[in-house]
């Protein structure tokens, strides 16, 4: 998928990261991305933060389009969301069919059902505040299509209108 980014994303000051878990693929398409890949499992806590102090952060964008299984999913969206994703940024979560196939099932957490519960939050966030540290922190809005959601995340709050707030 390194390729279709690259040709969607021509922009020319357009700085494209790729997350890999096996360093032999990371090699083969390193060309693609100039250089700017990160390889390790998504589900592991450390490696996120490592990917993070080698990019940067700081993404408008950033879609998770790797590993399927419960953890890697939510792990990666509850470390890069709040600290690489931008504010005004989009986080994608493609492959949400997998939280319900058996062989993805490596926590009671399932991706889609935690999506749910955000969007209940978000919805209902005026009478009933989300609890302050918790997944929903940050998110303005959440769009969902076939297979996949966008996370919205708040704005600076600088850039809000007055008297508007985030959730």
């Amino acid at each position: 998928s390194a390729r279709l980014w690259r040709q969607y994303f021509r922009h020319p000051r357009a700085e494209l990261w790729e997350a890999e878990a096996d360093a032999a693929c990371a090699a083969r398409f390193q060309h693609v991305l100039e250089g700017r890949i990160l390889v390790g499992d998504q589900g592991d806590v450390p490696t996120l933060h490592r990917w993070i102090s080698e990019s940067g952060g700081a993404f408008d964008f950033i879609i998770d389009d790797g590993g399927h299984f419960n953890t890697q999913i939510l792990s990666s969206f509850r470390v890069l969301f709040p600290l690489a994703l931008k504010p005004g940024g989009t986080y994608f979560i493609e492959d949400l069919a997998c939280s319900r196939q058996d062989r993805y099932q490596d926590s009671h957490e399932r991706p889609i059902d935690k999506i749910k519960d955000w969007v209940d939050a978000v919805t209902m966030a005026e009478d009933f505040p989300p609890a302050p540290g918790g997944d929903v922190e940050g998110i303005l809005s959440i769009e969902c299509f076939k297979g996949m959601c966008a996370v919205n995340k708040c704005p600076d709050p600088a850039s809000l209108p007055p008297g508007q707030t985030c959730p």
